[in-house]
């Protein structure tokens, strides 16, 4: 049995286990995916997760406020090699370049070449920044704009298993090209010119990909941290919910 499909089968046992009840759809499809409307369903999933999941105390990685950069002791960060983050001021961070994954139990907001993040407390994000992209992928969160990221004025909040890159290319195709080259399968794709060579790719990524071929995601399955487990068990459980949520809608946008 293909990996994805047994992975596919646990999240389903899992489901059953943690009862949590799915509605019949998830998200809808806007026309602009910088403005983002609060669905019905966003909100149920939210809550259901905040019923059925308990809140872990907060974690206590070592780190430096120095010219390190790294994030303050407080906050629960897991980065890539070669990652360049600092610390701005209580709350506040650049990523400069390079993956981190945050769960962090307080608010916080992370600068990026491209765009600005606000994650709400007790939210999962995947963010990626490189020269041309810095994609923002939600794992988890508690409760419907949980996670927004923000172009000057323009702001998309996002639910679980939602994505938004903020590209530079020099067309539509070349900004797809960019994002799909990470090799997750994703659905309901789309590129909206921002102007001078800067687009916005929305789209739902698949969680069971990333728990597969994301590094960082699958750090916190192996980690002897309670927290980082618990966390890797709320993504397993969200990514059970959206598969039963959409009717098994096909992730079909690759590369």
């Amino acid at each position: 049995m293909p990996v994805v499909k047994r992975m596919m089968l646990s999240l389903g046992v899992l489901l059953c286990a943690s009862m949590v009840i799915v509605p019949n759809s998830f998200s809808a499809d806007v026309a602009d995916p910088l403005v983002g409307a609060e669905s019905k369903q966003s909100k149920e999933l939210a809550k259901q997760a905040a019923d059925t999941t308990k809140e872990t105390p907060q974690g206590t990685d070592a780190c430096k406020d120095s010219q390190e950069p790294k994030p303050e002791p407080s906050a629960k960060m897991l980065l890539a090699d070669g990652t360049v983050m600092s610390r701005i001021n209580e709350g506040l961070y650049k990523l400069e370049s390079g993956t981190v994954l945050v769960y962090e139990r307080k608010p916080m907001k992370i600068q990026t070449p491209h765009c600005e993040i606000d994650i709400n407390a007790r939210s999962a994000v995947l963010i990626s920044a490189e020269p041309e992209v810095t994609d923002t992928l939600d794992l988890y969160d508690w409760r419907y704009g949980g996670v927004k990221v923000s172009v000057g004025t323009r702001t998309k909040p996002l639910s679980p298993g939602d994505e938004i890159a903020m590209v530079a290319a020099s067309s539509p195709e070349a900004a797809q090209h960019l994002v799909l080259k990470d090799g997750l399968n994703r659905r309901k794709m789309k590129v909206v010119s921002l102007g001078n060579n800067q687009f916005a790719v929305a789209s739902q990524f698949s969680l069971v990909d990333a728990m597969l071929k994301r590094p960082l995601v699958s750090q916190l399955k192996s980690s002897q941290d309670k927290d980082d487990r618990a966390t890797y068990e709320q993504i397993v459980k969200t990514a059970a919910a959206l598969y039963m949520s959409n009717s098994g809608e096909p992730y079909t946008v690759h590369e």
